[in-house]
């Protein structure tokens, strides 16, 4: 079963980690490298989903992240280890629009995504 929806988020995963990057007085232009990381750090997270890279994924996740009711790196890993074996659901996004805010230190991302149940599911 494939279901396509849109997604906003604001201010969660990796994309707002990445905003930390940009280091310098707010202003347009570091308003906009802070939405040019965003959009990387989305477009590399999908990667990790797409290439069933559970490491790499990982790597997004904060150690004590609150992800889809589950705390912290470890967790979150166990709740989304379907998704990285053959077969297994799948998710995909493509990032449509980043914005930072005034200070370009917090922002949120919105994307288009994809979401199959894949062939090993009940």
């Amino acid at each position: 079963m494939k279901r396509h929806f849109l997604f906003a988020a604001a201010a969660c995963c990796a994309s707002v980690a990445s905003v930390a990057d940009v280091d310098a007085q707010p202003g347009v232009a570091d308003r906009r490298a802070a939405e040019a990381a965003i959009m990387k750090a989305d477009r590399d997270f999908n990667r990790a989903m797409a290439d069933r890279d559970l490491n790499r994924f990982l790597s997004f996740v904060a150690e004590d992240a609150l992800f889809d009711a589950s705390r912290g790196r470890e967790a979150v890993g166990k709740v989304w280890a379907a998704f990285f074996v053959a077969g297994g659901p799948t998710i995909s996004w493509t990032p449509t629009k980043a914005e930072a805010l005034v200070a370009a230190d917090v922002g949120y991302s919105s994307w288009q995504a994809a979401f199959d149940t894949g062939s090993t599911a009940p």
